[in-house]
């Protein structure tokens, strides 16, 4: 087995993060998928349209004005009910009212069910940047 030396492992280490950093920050946070799944239902006069939306992270890389379009984008789907899960944010809110007024939305064009997981990190303090900003 051939050793490497310690710059070309200290040039992965490195390489391997900007990646990671890049990946999380400019290709994720614009990832929106629309799905269709057919569930046959029993007793059900007529489909029911869910629709699902999970992980907003609002935050710096993941502004008001883009979750605003995306939602826009997935209600022009037409849902008969919204389901939201994952974390809100990522970071502390700084604009509620704007960030209700976008989430509002959702509720004004179906009946919603949202899920707060709260999650305790390793230290004991509340994890999860959802909870860590209803601490604040």
């Amino acid at each position: 087995m051939k050793s490497i030396s310690r710059r070309q492992f200290l040039t992965s280490i490195f390489a391997t993060g900007v990646s990671a950093t890049g990946y999380s920050t400019l290709v994720e946070p614009r990832w929106i998928e629309i799905t269709r799944r057919e569930v046959p239902l029993p007793h059900l006069t007529h489909p029911v349209q869910l629709l699902h939306i999970s992980d907003l992270h609002y935050s710096l890389v993941v502004s008001l004005s883009y979750l605003e379009s995306a939602i826009e984008m997935v209600l022009a789907q037409q849902p008969d009910v919204v389901c939201i899960t994952g974390d809100f944010t990522s970071t502390y809110i700084s604009n509620e009212r704007e960030y209700n007024r976008i989430l509002r939305k959702l509720s004004d064009a179906a009946p919603v069910f949202a899920c707060l997981v709260i999650t305790m990190a390793a230290s004991g303090q509340s994890g999860g940047a959802d909870m860590q900003h209803r601490n604040r």
